[in-house]
């Protein structure tokens, strides 16, 4: 009989990549069936609330007699009624409902993050890309695994090539363009005129086309921004979304069509994803960061390995883009964590 697995989603883009990365590792060793739970933090001061009730046995016991307190914190929160054998997350949201879920159910968690102040011995497996002070880790210094690389795109990006009106041999020049990241990233005005100037810049210097997109985090103030900057570069554009006005899932056909890719350094997950392409990517860092000392040393890493290289924004312009070398990556990580997975979770599974 196949196990179940209970996937917690927040419903952001960056965090399904990821925890559907592992469920398709997963699926290369065991017999699954997956049930999701889609939930939504009612207001984030509760985290804080969370963060301290987590911690304590009492509320433990609540919870397992009232189950239903879950509600208080999360919109949409239904206690599976099957047995789970599993459950599985990743992001801040979803951290201590996984923890809950795990003692209510009396199941085996996997957890896709760093800490956030949670112990290591409240999560079966933590799967990070630091290296964590316990041995029930697997840790990913690069990209993390990526179901949809497994998924043949020849066909779809051929019939987009061809409703667009592209020919897919051209050369193609990616951005993708995150956002503000709660004060630790902070992108004025100047810098996105100067990522958007230098970016088209190359464009039209290398006779390439343009294929851009924004995120959830953009915004939907920046993108009126960024339109209106990209205003003048419209014959140098083969395709933008405008990612909070009209979602549009491309990345799979953008990043097979680039020779080169740009990415705003705050996302983790753009950066991951963009790593299985074997195409240079160049991360474009704004003037305003405080530096988070956990994703500093996994961009350092990456530096390192020299999978990309890293930009500030008033350098993009001025950047020699053809005498940089970078060393791409040889085998799928997704390989690597299913084997991995296997020999963590022998005997739960």
């Amino acid at each position: 009989m196949n196990k179940k697995i209970l996937r917690l989603n927040d419903g952001k883009a960056g965090h399904m990549f990821a925890i559907d990365g592992v469920i398709a590792a997963l699926k290369h060793e065991f017999d699954l069936d997956v049930i999701s739970l889609d939930v939504k933090i009612r207001v984030k001061f509760l985290l804080q609330i969370m963060k301290l009730l987590v911690h304590y046995r009492w509320f433990d016991n609540c919870l397992k007699k009232h189950p239903n307190l879950l509600k208080l914190f999360y919109k949409n929160f239904v206690l599976p009624k099957e047995h789970i054998d599993l459950i599985l997350s990743t992001g801040g949201d979803t951290s201590y409902l996984n923890v809950w879920l795990s003692r209510i159910l009396n199941t085996n968690n996997i957890y896709c993050s760093g800490l956030r102040g949670l112990k290591t011995d409240y999560f079966t497996l933590l799967i990070s890309s630091i290296k964590l002070d316990c041995k029930n880790y697997i840790i990913f210094k690069e990209a993390f695994p990526n179901k949809n690389i497994l998924q043949d795109m020849t066909k779809p990006t051929s019939e987009f090539c061809e409703t667009q009106n592209l020919d897919k041999d051209d050369k193609y020049f990616v951005l993708l363009l995150g956002g503000d990241t709660g004060g630790k990233y902070e992108y004025s005005t100047k810098d996105w005129k100067e990522i958007i100037d230098g970016f088209m810049y190359h464009v039209k210097n290398e006779n390439a086309k343009a294929l851009i997109s924004t995120s959830r985090r953009t915004g939907l103030k920046n993108e009126g921004l960024i339109k209106e900057l990209l205003e003048p570069y419209q014959d140098d554009i083969a395709y933008t979304i405008y990612f909070n006005q009209k979602p549009e899932k491309l990345l799979g056909i953008f990043l097979p069509l680039s020779s080169k890719i740009f990415i705003t350094e705050e996302s983790g997950s753009m950066i991951g994803e963009s790593l299985y392409y074997g195409k240079p990517v160049f991360t474009i860092s704004p003037r305003k960061i405080r530096t988070d000392k956990t994703y500093e040393k996994y961009l350092k890493s990456l530096r390192e390995l020299k999978r990309i290289k890293s930009i500030k924004v008033n350098e993009l312009e001025d950047i020699d883009l053809t005498n940089i070398e970078f060393e791409f990556m040889e085998n799928n990580p997704m390989d690597d964590l299913a084997k991995q997975l296997k020999t963590h979770l022998k005997g739960i599974l």
